[in-house]
């Protein structure tokens, strides 16, 4: 009966306003029952049964009610409809605007479903991902998080909020199918308890989308920057790794090519990358890692430019690598709690979690000068706000930052836009 439907009783639910009461089990949720008005959760409705058959039915269980039926029967009472197909199409319009039957997935067999799809090629998803787009749209929110970055409104286009609604998830799904997609091996997709195509959008993950292009332009993945970052984690993967039928494309760069092909940026980040490309006009060509410690990654950046032509490297990963390692109790709270340093003299020592990262960190700067140099790329580091003692002056982090800062600062301090262009072709 429900073959060709795409929605299940728990939309009808949805559609109808009907109240939810605690939490699902299964593929089982208690209601307020709709005609007799009991709340002790004697009304439920379920997607399917224990044997994992769809059956899309509900019941009251209080004898004076003894309301049952399946899911079209349901929005038949409660709307007061006597024609079963003119309640489907009423259904059907109400998900999606119009109706446009796709077959449904039948609840997932947990002893036969695939933990991992292999992701498919960057076309495919290319395809999916752009198509994912045009239902997407960029908050107020965000929409003022990237211009205060130095973003122009007319350089927001990449960028796209994820929906906060698990029905938002749904109907992009169903959209998507309608125009035959499959979602089978695109990363962030998977199929939920009830066997339907979901989006890996959650609470969790809430922030805005930042794409990942291949060295020939496809739109192959994401970060998401977190609305609620911590200092530990502000990006996350878009993915779905680990879930049913999920599937992940693994640590990808973003190219992002500029007039000049033949000098590349690297830097550490997918939403950096993006900005330092737009505040120098797109005249240089810039190359955003996720991560520096993904070095085979890294390396494959390194073979495709070799691919491309490029001749010349430059390196602007973050100047926390220059940071003072002095002890000022300011490294991390909980660190600095358990650090030995006494209270009256911790100013004349090191703090050690501050050389621990900084050698770290180094390890990471040298990996890509010594690849670059042995790949026979002429190679450059750049760096900004150091004293004269090269430690850095903790004003301006990442080199998008710094460049943000020098449009719109009268300062002899720094250069202008104008002056680390001409460096760059120096």
């Amino acid at each position: 009966m429900y073959e060709d439907l795409d929605f299940n009783i728990l939309d009808v639910v949805y559609l109808l306003g009907i109240q939810t009461i605690g939490k699902r089990r299964g593929g089982t949720q208690d209601c307020v029952c709709p005609f007799c008005g009991s709340k002790t959760g004697s009304f439920a409705v379920s997607v399917y049964n224990h044997s994992g058959k769809v059956v899309n039915l509900y019941r009251c269980l209080r004898t004076s009610c003894d309301a049952k039926g399946n899911m079209v029967q349901l929005y038949m009472r409660v709307k007061g409809i006597d024609n079963f197909r003119q309640a489907v199409k009423e259904i059907s319009m109400a998900m999606h605007g119009d109706y446009h039957p796709v077959p449904y997935d039948n609840p997932l067999d947990i002893g036969s479903v695939e933990k991992h799809c292999a992701c498919l090629n960057d076309d495919a998803l290319d395809m999916v991902y752009r198509k994912m787009y045009s239902y997407l749209r960029l908050s107020a929110r965000d929409k003022a998080d990237l211009i205060r970055r130095g973003l122009k409104e007319d350089e927001l286009s990449d960028f796209r909020t994820i929906p906060a609604q698990k029905e938002d998830r749904r109907r992009i799904c169903r959209c998507l199918m309608r125009e035959g997609v499959n979602l089978k091996g695109i990363p962030g997709f998977y199929k939920n308890q009830y066997g339907s195509w979901d989006i890996n959008f959650y609470q969790g993950n809430d922030g805005y989308l930042c794409p990942e292009y291949s060295a020939d332009g496809k739109m192959y993945g994401f970060q998401i920057r977190l609305a609620n970052p911590t200092p530990d984690k502000k990006y996350v993967s878009f993915t779905s790794s680990g879930k049913a039928n999920g599937s992940s494309g693994g640590a990808r760069a973003t190219y992002l090519w500029g007039d000049n092909k033949e000098t590349v940026i690297i830097t550490e980040g997918i939403l950096k990358a993006s900005v330092i490309y737009h505040l120098l006009h797109k005249n240089f060509s810039v190359v955003g890692i996720p991560g520096i410690n993904q070095k085979n990654c890294l390396d494959q950046v390194l073979a495709a430019l070799k691919d491309r032509g490029v001749k010349k490297i430059f390196q602007a990963y973050d100047m926390d690598r220059c940071e003072s390692t002095i002890c000022k109790r300011d490294y991390k709270p909980d660190k600095c709690m358990l650090c030995s340093c006494g209270v009256h003299d911790y100013m004349c020592r090191e703090c050690s979690e501050k050389v621990r990262k900084k050698d770290g960190l180094g390890k990471s700067w040298l990996y890509l000068q010594n690849q670059a140099i042995s790949s026979g790329f002429l190679f450059k580091r750049l760096l900004w706000g150091l004293n004269k003692d090269r430690i850095w002056d903790g004003i301006y982090k990442g080199f998008d930052d710094y460049l943000c800062a020098i449009t719109s600062l009268e300062n002899d301090q720094y250069k202008s836009i104008a002056d680390v262009e001409k460096y760059l072709l120096s």
